[in-house]
């Protein structure tokens, strides 16, 4: 991820989804901290809280196409622009970052776990991507029935 992009935005993002639809959650930041995760502590965690379901979610960038926007702006004096007038044109150049998720969603009810579910999804915004991403996944989840109640 680029500097100015935040994994645990996209962590909480998609706790706050799954919270909206009914279903617990915890994410990786609130619970163990920021640094590597130690995996005989997760194990214990989620043996400890009756966790059924790991999203392991592997997010990468790249920039996007430029976008161009011109825009022209005109202004005349006179009966009908005839005697004279001023025109001025701009040009911006923006450029995007392209967010690109791979997903996967494990039954840690099992031993081993168990991959029961794996996507990948993109989108080009990168400030809203956190909540596009985690809106898209979580109905994915609900329609493929990972995610019940």
């Amino acid at each position: 991820m680029p500097g100015n992009a935040n994994p645990a935005q996209f962590e909480g993002a998609l706790a706050q989804a799954l919270l909206a639809k009914g279903f617990q959650a915890a994410t990786k930041t609130s619970v163990f901290g920021p640094g590597r995760l130690d995996s005989m502590k997760v194990k214990q965690y989620m043996a400890e809280n009756n966790v059924d379901l790991l999203v392991m979610e592997r997010l990468t960038t790249e920039a996007a196409a430029p976008v161009v926007v011109t825009s022209t702006v005109a202004q005349s004096s006179g009966w009908y622009g005839s005697y004279g007038g001023v025109a001025a044109t701009s040009t911006t150049i923006s450029q995007g970052t392209n967010v690109y998720a791979r997903i996967e969603v494990f039954d840690v009810r099992t031993d081993p776990d168990t991959l029961v579910w794996s996507g990948q999804s993109n989108t080009v915004d990168l400030q809203g991507a956190p909540q596009s991403l985690s809106a898209a996944l979580t109905s994915d989840l609900i329609k493929a029935q990972i995610l019940v109640k």
